[in-house]
Order: structure tokens, then sequence, then C-alpha cells
């Protein structure tokens, strides 16, 4: 069976704010900040990779079937407490089934409800499987930050050692906590074949460490 492929445009957009990532013992914060808040210059050969996604792409449609948010709650011996993880259902979920798992991570200044928030991700996920242009999947969007305090720290804090170190401490969380949790709570094909990573911005950093550093777990990132 061939691995289910998240659609190009969820893919796209979680692509599309992904930045070069410097070593972060080299950069103070204030740096970090003024970097990160600097204009965007492109070059004659800079070109888009994808087209534009279609109008209303990201729109709820009437009528439309649409997948379910669930919470999912998992102990983490990474950072000592109870962690918080949205896991998005497909319209036509059915436990006797057995589904792909994307695991959906978000960017520095966000948490576990960045992707169903602004960005919207139900509703393309409840979109593209409609259209055809997505098999039905189980989505995991973790909050990427392991850190005991977990929330998203004030803006002067956010390119701090502490707060980076949490995305870093994620990887250890993800492995050996989050997914045996998802794999165990749901009806998921759990082989790295069906186990797709990716993430926008800081979880593109995430999504590209982690998964081509572990493809025994993830044949997509």
């Amino acid at each position: 069976m061939l691995v289910p492929r998240p659609s190009i445009w969820l893919l796209a957009l979680a692509s599309a704010a992904c930045a070069p990532v410097r070593n972060s013992e080299s950069v103070s914060p204030a740096q970090a900040r003024a970097d990160f808040a600097r204009p965007i210059l492109l070059a004659a050969d800079d070109v888009r990779a994808f087209p534009e996604p279609p109008r209303g792409f990201a729109d709820p449609r009437p009528g439309m079937p649409s997948g379910r948010i669930e919470d999912l709650a998992y102990q983490s011996e990474v950072t000592g407490t109870r962690r918080q993880a949205r896991i998005y259902l497909p319209a036509d979920y059915d436990s006797s089934r057995r589904y792909p798992v994307l695991y959906l991570l978000h960017g520095i200044a966000g948490n576990q409800d960045e992707w169903r928030g602004y960005v919207r991700a139900p509703a393309i996920l409840d979109n593209l499987l409609a259209s055809g242009r997505a098999v039905p999947m189980i989505v995991v969007m973790p909050n990427g930050r392991a850190l005991a305090d977990d929330a998203p720290p004030p803006g002067d804090k956010v390119f701090t050692p502490a707060n980076a170190s949490g995305f870093e401490r994620f990887e250890r969380d993800l492995l050996d906590f989050l997914i045996p949790a998802v794999d165990s709570t749901y009806p998921t094909i759990a082989d790295a074949r069906h186990r797709a990573l990716a993430g926008l911005s800081m979880g593109g950093g995430q999504a590209l460490n982690f998964g081509l550093a572990h493809l025994d777990k993830f044949a997509w990132a």
C-alpha cells in the first residue's frame, strides 16, 4: 500500500514560512527578534515552488461533512506533566478502520491551537477530503514546546534560550510519549510508511530535524 500523502496545499502552507536556521548559541535574543521582524527580499531567481491555492480552500463549505477535533492528554516524562494535543478525525471516522497519521507542528509563538485557529487546518482538511485530494487521516496537532510551562511566552521571551530549549526537547517527547499515546488511543497504521511530519516556521525546522533524523519513524517530512 502506498503512503497516503497530505495534500500539497497543506504542505505548501506549512513550508512557506520555513527559514534557514542559524546556530542559536551565536545569536542573541535581541538579534533573533530583529531577524524575525526584517522584511524578506526576493532575488530574481526566487520563484514560487507551488501555485497559489484555489480561492476558498480554507473556508468551510455549507453542507459538506466536517471532521471533528478531540483533545488528547498524555503523560510526558520529558516535562514531568500531563500534556495536551489536538486530534483531527475525518468526517467518516470509523474506529474499526486504521488510518495514516500526520503530525502537524506549530510556529515559535504558537501552541496546539495554532493550526486549527487562524490557519484553519480542519476546514482545509475537510475540503481536501471532500474533493478527493487527500485520503482520510488522523492529524495530530501537539504543543511543540516541551517545557513544564508550555504556554506561549510573552514577546520578549520568545527568542530566549529557555524557550528555544523546549522545541529541542520536544524530539524525545514526540518519539517516546506522544506517538505511543496516539497509537494506543486511535486506530492508526503504526509504521513509518504511514506516518508524516510537517510544520509551520519553527515547526518546519522541527519536522526537518526530527523527521530526517528518524526515518525509521517518519517516511514523510
